[in-house]
């Protein structure tokens, strides 16, 4: 999933469910219940399209070459492209290879998939009638 995000969770409350996490940030997402309450967090970005997530790289360039991660701006500029034409064709299995990305990321409706699982499941958190998280339903 997108990640294009410098802050990260550094430790979970007591009682919250570590529910996903990569090799990039270990919390990538969590359940967190307090009171009646119950809150979904995700670290990640599935709400952004890939074309959006092409203008941010851009936008944080001088940031991504500090931290390491690209050398120039012509660089970050040349890889927000490509993403921006994976955005346009998902379905180009050469330019998710030379991105290292697979269809989780290119299609969208995969990379969304927490936000309408949260969607679905929202009368029952309003209602306090859901148990235990269970796996993501795809």
């Amino acid at each position: 999933m997108p990640a294009i995000h410098g802050d990260e969770v550094a430790e979970l409350p007591p009682g919250a469910t570590l529910l996903a996490s990569n090799g990039a940030t270990r919390v990538q997402a969590a359940e967190v219940r307090f009171d009646r309450g119950v809150f979904w967090g995700v670290q990640y970005h599935p709400e952004l399209a890939l074309g959006e997530i092409a203008v941010a790289l851009r936008v944080q360039a001088a940031s991504l070459i500090k931290a390491g991660l690209a050398r120039s701006e012509e660089e970050v500029r040349a890889r927000a492209d490509e993403i921006e034409v994976l955005h346009r064709q998902p379905d180009s299995r050469a330019l998710r290879w030379r991105l290292g990305v697979d269809g989780e990321l290119a299609d969208e409706r995969p990379r969304r998939r927490e936000i309408v699982n949260f969607r679905r499941h929202l009368p029952a958190l309003r209602h306090g009638a859901m148990g235990p998280p269970d796996e993501a339903e795809g």
